[in-house]
């Protein structure tokens, strides 16, 4: 899949945020500083996936857009969002799709 504007990547991460919002997984406070220093993919061993999304993912990714940086070449993050909060959410099938189409945009 050819990437399109960086706009409909930007829109995809605010619906990202809203689903995190709507699933009641949008934390109001960040994690300590010590969380960020991992050296672990998404920080696995420091952050639940939903702290990873927001306070890592997402503002990474929104960075990327405001500076005009180059974007990861790929990204696959959907197995793992899926993975981690299966269990945990009803409102997985959102969230699921909005990764989904985030891996394929990074493609």
């Amino acid at each position: 899949m050819a990437k399109g504007p960086l706009s409909d990547l930007a829109v995809l991460l605010d619906q990202l945020e809203l689903a995190l919002k709507q699933a009641n997984l949008w934390a109001q406070e960040p994690p300590e500083l010590a969380a960020f220093a991992s050296q672990l993919p998404f920080c696995v061993d420091t952050m639940v996936v939903q702290t990873w999304l927001q306070f890592v993912f997402i503002p990474t990714l929104r960075q990327c857009i405001k500076q005009q940086l180059a974007l990861p070449s790929r990204c696959n993050i959907t197995p793992m969002v899926e993975e981690n909060l299966s269990a945990k959410l009803d409102s997985l099938v959102a969230i699921g799709r909005i990764t989904t189409e985030i891996d394929e945009f990074l493609r």
